[in-house]
């Protein structure tokens, strides 16, 4: 009689892993082969096959037989969406940025293997020192942002096939703003496993305010006066990039005869 030879075939998106004794593996096709003159009982082959990153949508595979019947030899498993964030900002993070400069934010999110199947939430908390611009804000099929005080709350409808979605925002460097100005994006949902946020923080600093200080007087100097004459002193501060961080104080001596 002769053996016994089973091959089963590995759909796309799975790699055979270790084989048992009597199973060898060749690419997609695993075979087995219980001996001739194999006892009367169950025998049985176990063996693992991992689901690889080409796996999409869901991944199956297939017994046959060489003489016998075959029940139930086909499975198939969906495949768990994967999700991943990234932010991006122009200017970059990290570059200066000034008072009443535009940045514009931009968050993608890459599904992949399979469609979502829950809504993926974005939440971007906008820190001080900038102001979200609502006209600004774009989304890509299936998603939908609300302006809210903390900064900007979008999601991505579930079944977003495999693919980049892009959802685009600006803000406004404010007047009196200090130091850095940041921003964080938490991402939930999707169906899989968590969403993976590679790059969800950016930070911009805030140039050092350029001050000028000018003095003007009326009369003019170099007018001719006269003892009881009243002078009119003018001083001028510009206040360039960015708000003071500290007190100006000015100090102005005049000279012997005014008073």
């Amino acid at each position: 009689t002769a053996p016994e030879v089973l091959t089963d075939t590995l759909g796309a998106g799975l790699t055979a892993g270790t084989m048992p004794a009597g199973c060898t593996a060749a690419g997609q096709v695993i075979t087995c082969t219980l001996a001739t003159g194999a006892a009367i009982g169950t025998h049985t082959f176990v063996y693992t096959a991992t689901v690889d990153a080409a796996a999409v949508t869901s991944v199956s595979n297939s017994v046959t037989t060489s003489t016998g019947n075959c029940a139930s030899c086909t499975t198939t498993n969906p495949v768990a969406p994967r999700v991943a964030v990234n932010k991006t900002a122009n200017p970059i993070s990290g570059e200066a940025v000034e008072a009443n400069d535009i940045v514009t934010y931009t968050v993608t999110v890459t599904v992949a293997n399979s469609a979502t199947a829950q809504a993926v939430s974005l939440t971007d908390t906008l820190s001080a020192g900038q102001t979200l611009l609502p006209a600004s804000v774009q989304v890509p099929a299936g998603g939908a942002c609300n302006a809210v005080a903390s900064g900007l709350e979008c999601s991505l409808a579930a079944g977003a096939a495999p693919g980049g979605y892009a959802f685009t925002y600006q803000v406004q460097v404010d007047a009196g703003a200090t130091g850095t100005i940041g921003n964080t994006v938490v991402a939930g949902g999707g169906g899989g496993e968590e969403p993976d946020c590679q790059t969800c923080n950016t930070e911009h600093r805030i140039v050092e305010p350029i001050v000028n200080v000018t003095k003007s007087a009326d009369p003019a100097g170099g007018a001719a006066l006269h003892v009881g004459d009243t002078i009119q002193y003018t001083l001028t501060v510009n206040v360039a990039q960015a708000a003071t961080t500290s007190d100006l104080i000015l100090h102005d001596t005049p000279s012997v005869g005014l008073t």
